[in-house]
């Protein structure tokens, strides 16, 4: 999709949006909760031509029987998307249960054009998800390649400086972001405090490190509002990837995985 910068802050609870699809159909969604930055919308089953008024009010579209097409976003509304007006939210819809963050909104798109097609026209949802798996396997070619480059570049010092997980700030309390970063630059500092001998540490010594931190963000899930699910756990993963190859640590693994309660 293209253009995906918001010319809004905000929406608020009951806008509907037409939302522009990639097979240049549209679908529908609307605000039907807000927690902060946070936006909670659920999906129209309705794909079709741009709608310029929503007289009608289309029921859910479901990902199964019982669960109806819902995310968590926080970012922006993007221009691409036609504000179709706002209304009051049914209870049904305020009150569906929402689990799942988006990584953003071209996954909500892709998500209701894959749902719907998948009801109504199973045959283009095949060659759609054929497409994408293409595309995917693509993609992380390319990325995995410039994420070698980057990480070869890397060093703890470098690390040190940065302002490790910029988007937190918006998305915590100023405690929490504060305390999940004083404990990932300690991990920081203790592998630069091995200095030279740090490429020939024992995987004991690293691992112990690692673990203190692992164990430390562990406390803090659940507490200042910190609240660590899958995008928060794909973010703190990657920190940790960089950590290992700034130390020389060449491993595939995550490393985490073994001790982390999140």
């Amino acid at each position: 999709m293209d253009d995906m910068k918001g010319t809004r802050l905000r929406a608020i609870v009951g806008d509907l949006f037409a939302v522009p699809l990639e097979d240049g159909r549209y679908g529908i969604i609307q605000i039907v909760g807000m927690d902060g930055e946070h936006q909670r919308v659920i999906a129209a089953d309705y794909v079709g031509p741009r709608p310029e008024a929503l007289a009608h009010r289309y029921p859910p579209l479901h990902e199964s029987p019982s669960t109806p097409l819902t995310r968590w976003v926080d970012d922006p509304i993007p221009r691409s998307f036609v504000h179709l007006g706002t209304r009051t939210p049914s209870a049904a819809d305020a009150n569906a249960a929402c689990s799942n963050f988006a990584g953003g909104w071209e996954n909500v798109s892709a998500s209701i054009l894959m749902q719907w097609l998948r009801a109504n026209e199973p045959t283009a949802a095949a060659a759609l998800l054929a497409r994408w798996r293409e595309e995917r396997t693509v993609l992380a070619t390319q990325r995995a390649r410039t994420e070698r480059a980057r990480q070869a570049k890397l060093t703890l010092e470098r690390l040190a400086q940065q302002r490790l997980l910029p988007r937190w700030s918006g998305r915590y309390s100023r405690v929490a972001v504060m305390r999940v970063r004083a404990v990932l630059r300690a991990a920081i500092d203790e592998f630069i405090a091995l200095g030279q001998s740090r490429a020939r540490a024992t995987s004991s010594v690293r691992t112990m490190i690692i673990r203190r931190a692992v164990e430390a963000l562990n406390s803090l899930d659940g507490n200042h509002g910190l609240v660590i699910t899958t995008l928060e756990r794909e973010e703190l993963c990657a920190v940790f990837a960089d950590i290992c190859a700034a130390a020389g640590w060449r491993t595939r693994k995550d490393v985490t995985e073994r001790w982390r309660d999140w």
